[in-house]
């Protein structure tokens, strides 16, 4: 999964994240715990460590993408954390097996519409 990430920023730690915010918020821990909670970010665990992939933030300034947000938000509850990772980074038919992770910036529309229909079938 790693690697997988790796092309479009790769993966930070929860603490790694918190320290590249400490320039711009009070309370970093506290807002990315926040974004994670509140499911504005995809989070998950691996080896005793919550990572965050890259490619959902604004490279400037660190916040949440509206539309990886909107993505992880349609997600949740259907998929667990790691399944989720997992469906950012696989080629998905719904998307022309397209990877939606690579989507997102051109064609937030269509990753948004694969991730309802995710929902859809995966709840029945």
């Amino acid at each position: 999964m790693q690697l997988a990430f790796q092309r479009t920023g790769g993966l930070l730690s929860g603490d790694e994240f918190a320290d590249r915010l400490r320039e711009r918020v009070l309370q970093p821990v506290s807002h990315v715990a926040r974004w994670i909670v509140s499911n504005r970010v995809l989070s998950f665990s691996w080896r005793s460590q919550t990572l965050l992939p890259i490619f959902q933030f604004d490279p400037v300034d660190m916040t949440p993408s509206p539309s990886a947000t909107a993505v992880v938000q349609e997600l949740a509850g259907t998929l667990g954390d790691w399944d989720t990772a997992l469906w950012f980074i696989e080629p998905n038919h719904l998307l022309n097996d397209a990877v939606p992770m690579d989507l997102l910036q051109a064609g937030a529309a269509s990753v948004l519409s694969a991730a309802r229909a995710e929902r859809f079938f995966a709840r029945g």
